[in-house]
């Protein structure tokens, strides 16, 4: 042992493992041969999760699997139908929609890196094209405002608070390296289509997400306010449905200053979109969210 004095014996006892104990004599022998080639990093587990990268500094925690979303039945119709309770020009046909969101899907399917994301939650989104968008803040707080009318109307024993309600106006910026840059110049030109996947980062720390951020594929974007909003709109009774759903933080933005990000959280009687705690510290109940753009 003492000539390869940065092994532990239980990682020669994983390498026997891997190769099997026939094979690994076999090797000694000289009977068999082994060709090593560079394996396709997964980004995500069995469960949907980010796996965290190697050499991630900031706090993630096991995820809590108490609170979860439930992934629902495909219903575009009904989706879209609820963009127009909210006051939205919908803007595309429900054959169009599924169509968009089933191409995405299928790259998504087809890629051995990232295909385990479709264990998780995932959410078709359609956003409205918005032409005052250099005001992200103004943007932000009329979605927020139709996310709450249709959490609502889910449940309407419940009550929703935009807590920071007058504040978002000029008051939320994009954090470097989120990429969140890339939704809005889409949604300045045009209207999107994109899959929300909600709980992906849940654990991690508002940190951890955007640290993480960097290491993803370039065709992921960090959840903001603006597709978590709309996903509100579009899911309420997903990502509403009680307390036992996670809190969603929007880690691609700032609000007022770098100590401050935004989030939804959802309890048994009531819903609301506000300032977040701690952004260093993780909980296995918060997680952050990816996009992917169609």
């Amino acid at each position: 042992m003492a000539k390869y004095g940065n092994w532990t014996q239980g990682q020669f006892e994983a390498l026997i493992n891997i190769l099997g104990e026939e094979n690994a004599l076999a090797l000694i022998q000289g009977d068999v041969e082994v060709t090593f080639q560079l394996c396709a990093r997964k980004f995500f587990d069995k469960n949907g999760r980010r796996i965290p990268p190697r050499g991630l500094v900031a706090a993630v925690c096991d995820s809590n699997p108490n609170y979860r979303p439930n992934q629902p039945n495909s219903d575009y119709a009904g989706r879209l139908a609820r963009l127009q309770q909210a006051g939205f020009t919908v803007g595309i046909s429900a054959d169009e929609f599924e169509a968009r969101t089933s191409a995405l899907l299928s790259v998504v399917e087809q890629n051995e890196q990232i295909k385990n994301l479709l264990k998780g939650v995932y959410l078709p989104i359609v956003i409205q094209q918005q032409m005052n968008i250099a005001n992200l803040g103004e943007v932000t707080e009329k979605l927020v405002e139709a996310a709450g009318a249709s959490y609502c109307r889910q449940f309407p024993n419940r009550s929703f608070t935009n807590h920071r309600k007058g504040e978002l106006a000029g008051q939320i910026s994009i954090v470097e390296g989120s990429r969140y840059e890339r939704l809005i110049k889409k949604i300045a030109s045009d209207l999107v289509v994109g899959i929300y996947f909600p709980a992906c980062l849940q654990g991690f720390s508002v940190h951890a997400q955007r640290e993480q951020a960097t290491t993803l594929p370039e065709g992921f974007i960090l959840s903001g306010p603006l597709e978590t909003a709309m996903g509100w709109t579009m899911y309420p009774d997903v990502l509403g449905r009680d307390w036992n759903t996670p809190g969603y933080d929007c880690s691609a933005v700032q609000w007022q200053s770098a100590g401050y990000s935004l989030y939804f959280v959802a309890s048994d009687d009531r819903a609301g979109f506000g300032r977040g705690a701690d952004l260093g510290d993780a909980g296995g109940r918060c997680s952050g969210g990816l996009f992917i753009l169609g």
